[in-house]
């Protein structure tokens, strides 16, 4: 057997030494959750999360199963140019990010779907809140919660704000590990769904050009793995002048069909924010 060739060096790779490594990265968050850090964390989750429904029951196609199988299909999302575009304009008039507009659409459509106002929506942090950890190759992600109030008919306004409002505190705690925040809630455990949110949201960084290398070339490609976490998420990307995306959702419970409606009503709800002051959220 012919051994391996020597890899290179950082030196010799002509690559800049790291600020940091993931020990140090392990040895802060260790430092940090020593010194009441973890505390006050928990203290906010159990706080915001206090008195929070357990499930949100969607109408689904069939009956949720004793013991789910996991697993899952997708159904595509494509929001304009042209929406984008003014969807950008409401985020500056509202002094949000695209995140919050796209995810106070999703809110408004699961409380339209759930006919409830008190939504709670999971979706996945990088937590990579230093500057030393941008470059640096390890496992950050964490997983925070965002629960809005949709009473009273909130105006585009007092909706953004509350997104906000959500998010920016979701953001300021999002050490805790998630484990940890089930742990402290302790809500009702069964097989049957995820414990304290069954619908996620998520907008990841756009995709990345192709890479040329000598004799390599590099390109995102998507695979849908036929797996769902929990019973529905959307996951969304800018791409281009467009954002497109996807509706993942159980196989368990929804088909395409119903899915693939949902998705086009979610635009809908996305043309809606940006055209009117006020929002019907639920029926």
């Amino acid at each position: 057997m012919t051994a391996p060739p020597d890899l290179p060096t950082t030196d010799q790779a002509g690559l800049p030494e790291l600020s940091a490594q993931y020990t140090d990265y392990a040895a802060w968050q260790r430092e940090s959750l020593s010194q009441g850090v973890l505390d006050e964390q928990l203290r906010y989750w159990r706080e915001r999360l206090a008195g929070a429904p357990p499930l949100l029951e969607l109408p689904t196609d069939r009956q949720r199963p004793a013991v789910p199988s996991y697993r899952g299909d997708r159904v595509a999302i494509r929001v304009s140019s042209g929406l984008v575009a003014d969807l950008q304009s409401l985020c500056h008039r509202t002094n949000s990010t695209m995140f919050m507009a796209l995810f106070a659409a999703f809110a408004l459509q699961i409380a339209h779907l759930s006919e409830r106002t008190d939504i709670i929506v999971g979706t996945p942090v990088a937590n990579r809140n230093r500057e030393e950890l941008e470059h640096l190759i390890g496992f950050f992600v964490n997983t925070v919660v965002l629960r809005v109030d949709l009473a009273g008919n909130p105006t585009v306004d007092q909706l953004m704000a509350r997104v906000k409002e959500a998010a920016v505190g979701a953001y300021a705690h999002q050490d805790a590990p998630f484990e940890r925040v089930v742990e402290q809630l302790s809500p009702p455990r069964t097989r049957r769904y995820a414990p304290v949110f069954q619908v996620m949201f998520m907008m990841q960084k756009p995709v990345e050009a192709p890479v040329e290398l000598p004799g390599l070339r590099w390109e995102h490609v998507e695979i849908d793995p036929g797996v769902a976490k929990v019973d529905l998420s959307v996951s969304l990307q800018e791409n281009g002048d467009e954002i497109t995306g996807c509706m993942e959702f159980s196989t368990d419970l929804f088909d395409p069909d119903t899915v693939r409606a949902m998705a086009d009503e979610y635009v809908r709800v996305l043309e809606k924010l940006v055209e009117g002051s006020t929002v019907a959220h639920h029926r």
